[in-house]
């Protein structure tokens, strides 16, 4: 089993002068999250 989780936002406030999407800053930084995860046996 493998999860991955990224942060990556894909809202961004535009026209901030940065390198990012529309020159923007991401609207979900810092954000926290939350994942729940279970095993069954087969």
């Amino acid at each position: 089993m493998s999860i991955t989780l990224a942060n990556a936002s894909t809202r961004f406030d535009c026209g901030r002068h940065t390198n990012l999407s529309c020159h923007g800053k991401p609207k979900d930084n810092d954000s926290s999250y939350a994942v729940n995860v279970s095993a069954f046996k087969r």
